[in-house]
């Protein structure tokens, strides 16, 4: 995935498209000869060269969307335009289960399966230098390892000598759409020192006026 810096170039001698692009990121493993393998639970890459397909991973395409005319869209589920994010809202499980072809002939039917932001996308947008949409951030902040992070910040922020009350507060209702009050789980900030995580953002709720509602959403 790539942020697109000029045409197209066709290399037909050598059964190449190339996209360039001066800031591209890559989820998987390459081999020596850089043939790449998508692996979707690996870590986001950033590389600053173009990006290229070659004769083999152009055939594995679905014919049906090759011969079609709608190559704008084809091109937009590999690049991050608006249809690219649709697409990664759709249920990870659904998308195991219905082709390419079908989600490009049913594309009015999209909204109906947007709930579910695929997490990793913000990560790959963060490292493109691209504005991350609301709704993938915090799919990805409700993870686990990111709500401790978050809670840490926010810790940081509250024990600050002078507290900033409205940034506080906006940490706050963040924390709340994250899920960060219902955490079980302690965090030790020093030696001899356990902080609730849940417990302790909920005082702070309370203490700042940030309303938690039974739906885990502030609404504040």
């Amino acid at each position: 995935m790539g942020v697109i810096s000029g045409p197209l170039e066709f290399k037909y001698q050598q059964e190449k498209i190339i996209i360039p692009s001066e800031r591209s990121v890559w989820q998987g493993t390459r081999n020596r000869f850089g043939f790449g393998r998508y692996e979707p639970d690996t870590p986001w890459k950033k590389e600053a060269k173009p990006i290229g397909f070659g004769k083999l991973e152009l055939l594995n395409w679905d014919e049906q969307v090759k011969s079609t005319k709608d190559y704008s869209l084809q091109w937009a589920l590999l690049f991050g335009t608006d249809q690219v994010q649709e697409y990664l809202r759709i249920d990870p499980a659904l998308l195991m289960t219905i082709s390419l072809k079908k989600l490009i002939q049913e594309k009015e039917k999209w909204t109906f399966f947007r709930r579910h932001p695929n997490p990793s996308y913000a990560d790959a947008l963060e490292l493109l230098g691209v504005e991350v949409p609301f709704d993938f951030k915090l799919a990805r902040d409700r993870q686990p390892s990111r709500q401790l992070s978050l809670f840490k910040e926010l810790y940081a922020a509250s024990m600050q000598p002078s507290v900033d009350a409205e940034k506080l507060r906006v940490q706050l209702q963040y924390a709340v759409q994250a899920g960060i009050p219902e955490m079980k789980e302690n965090f030790s900030p020093k030696k001899g020192l356990v902080v609730y995580v849940g417990e302790f953002t909920r005082g702070l709720c309370q203490e700042y006026g940030v309303p938690i509602t039974q739906n885990g959403k502030s609404s504040g």
